[in-house]
């Protein structure tokens, strides 16, 4: 069988009880990324928390890291932002779009 999924929850044993026996997994890229702003110092609205994504290592590295690949890996993510055990993605299926085009007082601030 082959099964596919948006990647929530991987380091949690959200499959206990389950007849599933995961002998593989791989997350799929295709195409390039284009980054228009570094978006470092702002806040995003609408964001959704999907967690620690060092998976309880709190090595902020690897957490950026598999933050940033969640995001580039669905189609639907335009906006991500890491910080110490918190992963926040664009996800429209649990919180909706960040409002477009994204504008201050509307979609983001600016931390001070």
């Amino acid at each position: 069988q082959c099964w596919q999924g948006l990647g929530r929850g991987c380091g949690h044993a959200d499959l206990e009880g389950s007849d599933l026996l995961a002998t593989g997994a791989q997350r799929l890229q295709h195409g390039d990324i284009a980054v228009l702003k570094d978006l470092a110092g702002w806040y995003i609205f609408g964001l959704h928390n999907i967690g620690d994504t060092s998976w309880g290592t709190r090595n902020g590295t690897l957490g950026a890291q598999n933050c940033r690949a969640w995001c580039y890996s669905n189609l639907r993510c335009q906006y991500w932002q890491y910080a110490p055990g918190r992963c926040q993605v664009e996800d429209p299926v649990k919180m909706g779009r960040v409002p477009y085009p994204l504008i201050l007082a509307k979609g983001a601030t600016q931390d001070s």
